[in-house]
């Protein structure tokens, strides 16, 4: 979905592209875009830390910021996501007007176990945002972008789709944004006492106990 947004910008070519991300995001924009130019996995190993230690490297980040003009920031969930890419996108964004701020996705947190969560691209997201004060356009689930594309490229009748899924800010209100159908499995995030709480007009079409039970 990145990609198919990146593409619909029509950039020039060898524009910059600032990456938050894994190394699969990087390969996936890679592959699916034509004569890019990526950043971000250079920055995996630096932090905010140093600066004290050498004020060198503030100018370092500034004169790279300014040789490379970025057409767009994308973020997607970064397992080495450190305070020095936080601070670099933050000031492309502020200070390059023209940039894109792009996200994957806005999933804020994932179930690790029963007495852990475990951050996800959303808590990433917001902290871009609330640094720079630029407001990411949101090209995955649960926004509209995505099922365009998805309607576009295989031919879908939305009336006759059906989006499955476990989570409510995302894969149910993605299918109720593109008209599908709607069915909520509660073998991950969403239980159905969640799904009870819900106003009508919210509320899944169906519910399974999990994949396994629907296809029976």
């Amino acid at each position: 979905a990145a990609s198919f947004f990146i593409n619909n910008l029509n950039l020039k070519p060898k524009s910059n592209i600032y990456i938050i991300g894994s190394e699969n995001l990087h390969k996936t924009l890679k592959d699916n875009t034509n004569d890019l130019i990526f950043h971000g996995l250079e920055d995996n190993n630096k932090t905010l830390n140093t600066f004290s230690k050498n004020k060198n490297e503030i100018e370092l980040l500034k004169s790279e910021i300014k040789k490379n003009k970025y057409s767009a920031v994308v973020v997607g969930w970064d397992n080495q996501f450190n305070t020095y890419k936080l601070a670099k996108a933050c000031a492309i964004l502020k200070y390059q007007k023209k940039c894109k701020f792009i996200s994957t996705n806005n999933d804020y947190a994932t179930p690790f176990s029963e007495d852990l969560i475990m951050p996800a691209n959303g808590s990433i997201v917001s902290s871009i945002e609330l640094s720079s004060g630029i407001k990411s356009i949101c090209v995955g689930k649960p926004s509209k972008e995505l099922g365009i594309n998805i309607i576009k490229k295989f031919k879908l009748n939305p009336q006759k789709t059906i989006m499955i899924g476990d989570r409510i800010d995302s894969d149910l209100y993605f299918g109720k944004n593109n008209s599908f159908k709607t069915c909520i499995v509660l073998s991950g995030v969403t239980n159905l006492e969640m799904i009870m709480k819900l106003d009508y007009k919210n509320k899944p079409d169906f519910y399974a106990s999990n994949i396994e039970s629907l296809i029976k």
